[in-house]
C-alpha cells in the first residue's frame, strides 16, 4: 500500500512547494490523486480486456479510501 501522505510529499517535491499553503489536499491533491486512480482504473480495464494483462499481477494492490 502506498500511503497518501507519500504521495503529496512527492508532489509537493514536483512541484517546489514543500512548506507552501499554495497548494491544498482538498482543493489540488485530493482531486488530483483521485483523476490519477481513475485513469489507471482505465487503463487497467483496457488491457484486461484485450487480455494483454493477468490480474494475477496485482494481487499485492488494495484500494483503501482516504477521503
Amino acid at each position: 500500500m502506498i500511503p497518501v501522505q507519500a504521495v503529496v510529499d512527492l508532489m509537493k517535491a514536483e512541484i517546489d512547494s514543500e512548506g507552501s499553503e499554495r497548494y491544498l489536499f482538498d482543493q489540488d491533491f485530493k482531486p488530483a490523486i483521485n483523476s490519477a486512480i481513475d485513469w489507471l482504473v482505465f487503463v487497467f480495464n483496457r488491457a484486461f480486456e484485450n487480455n494483454k494483462f493477468s490480474g494475477e499481477h496485482l494481487n499485492d494492490l488494495i484500494r483503501t479510501g482516504f477521503g
